[in-house]
């Protein structure tokens, strides 16, 4: 599919690392060379994460079998012309799912928040931050989509400092592959696709260290996460 790769999280991972070997390099330079090479590195950055998302999202769409309709409050989307004319009908990686992110041209924090909290069924950010002490993982995302858009359409430059920039390679590494692991432990839990052997299993192995709560605490949050929700209706009814 035009533009969307198959869902690679060491790739993501391998990237993170560049971008954290980058700050070192960025910290040798003169001031002036800093300013733009910090600039380059919080563009790669959102883009990074971007793309990543836009790959997960796809992956997720295509193993769940996610209907279109429960992803968007809009009864239809748009599709660019140039997204079809590269369609190649003879190839398996047309799918619902690469499609669907091909359509999610501009996927800043806002457009993230209204599909995670689709396929979560509940407030994804909101209750991330709840399962995370001294989380404001929204916010964060927010802040480097502004700095990003600053940079790229303004023409702006960064003043946050190389070490600032680190710690939010960091932090924004540890909000993409916890969205991965807790949507998708989320979705096997609710559907019940998971022995409760298994359910403890993968929790103990992949959450219970970041999250650092037992289990039964995170159920509990979970279901009153799931209680709270109340999905988006379409803006127009026919």
């Amino acid at each position: 599919m035009f533009s969307i790769q198959s869902f690679d999280y060491q790739d993501f991972d391998s990237r993170i690392d560049d971008l954290r070997n980058y700050c070192k390099i960025i910290k040798k330079q003169k001031i002036k060379d800093q300013i733009l090479m910090k600039n380059q590195l919080i563009v790669t950055l959102s883009t990074t994460l971007e793309v990543k998302l836009k790959e997960f999202i796809s992956y997720l769409v295509d193993k769940w079998d996610i209907p279109a309709k429960d992803l968007f409050s809009e009864r239809s989307i748009e599709i660019k012309l140039e997204v079809l004319d590269h369609l190649d009908k003879s190839s398996s990686n047309i799918t619902k799912g690469k499609i669907i992110a091909a359509h999610l041209e501009n996927l800043n924090p806002w457009v993230v928040q209204d599909i995670m909290n689709r396929i979560n069924k509940l407030y994804y950010f909101e209750w991330f931050d709840d399962l995370i002490t001294n989380s404001n993982s929204l916010n964060l995302l927010i802040d480097l989509n502004t700095e990003r858009n600053l940079i790229v359409h303004e023409l702006g430059d960064t003043n946050k400092s190389v070490e600032y920039l680190d710690d939010t390679i960091i932090i924004i590494s540890k909000i993409y592959s916890l969205m991965m692991a807790l949507t998708q432990f989320n979705w096997e839990f609710s559907e019940k696709k998971l022995t409760t052997s298994k359910i403890n299993d993968y929790y103990e192995s992949h959450l219970e260290k970041d999250l650092q709560i037992p289990f039964k605490t995170y159920q509990k949050k979970l279901q009153n996460a799931k209680r709270n929700y109340v999905p988006q209706k379409p803006y127009f009814k026919k």
